[in-house]
């Protein structure tokens, strides 16, 4: 029974401790890491506001004016 360094197990150990670490080194160099992806998500949102609600409000004008088309023509 030999014992291998490079086994199954110890060769994932040794990969979760070199992501942890990796992910440690990167969480102490930038002191805010969530920030710039908070800030430009609402960027991102406000900057795109007004078309997806243009988009929104086209779609829901199309599918009542379809509904009431419909509606006149078969009678209502």
């Amino acid at each position: 029974m030999s014992v291998s360094i490079l086994s199954i197990d110890n060769t994932i150990i040794l990969l979760c401790i070199l992501i942890i670490a990796v992910l440690v080194s990167f969480l102490k160099r930038e002191p805010e890491p969530f920030k710039n992806m908070i800030d430009g998500s609402r960027s991102f949102y406000n900057k795109h506001q007004r078309l997806v609600r243009k988009a929104l409000e086209d779609t829901s004008k199309t599918i009542t004016d379809r509904v009431i088309t419909k509606m006149r023509l078969s009678g209502f």
